[in-house]
């Protein structure tokens, strides 16, 4: 017989996941693991946000983008012109998510 799935209230997945690395995202009540960065994963982040630097726009990475109740992923590199504090709850210009194999 299947168990029911459990979901968790956005305040429970803060809770519970706040911290952790690699980094959790909440999706309509699942936590979902991120992969474990690897070297060239975080040499494309670091590359990634310089450009959008030099484009212009405010950058940074892995922030939690705050912006509803139903998911809150936490991107490798966001661009903005501007960046609420301490987390974004608008959208931002550009999101971006840099794929690496997950250990499992």
């Amino acid at each position: 017989m299947a168990s029911e799935l459990q979901l968790l209230t956005l305040q429970e997945f803060r809770a519970r996941y706040a911290g952790c690395k690699p980094h959790f995202e909440y999706w309509n009540g699942e936590p979902v693991q991120k992969a474990m960065p690897t070297w060239l994963h975080s040499l494309m982040q670091g590359l990634t946000r310089d450009l959008l630097r030099e484009a212009g726009y405010k950058s940074g990475v892995e922030i939690e983008l705050r912006i509803s109740e139903d998911w809150e992923p936490v991107p490798d590199v966001i661009g903005a012109t501007r960046i609420e504090q301490p987390y974004p709850t608008k959208p931002v210009e550009i999101v971006v998510e840099i794929l690496s194999p997950r250990p499992f």
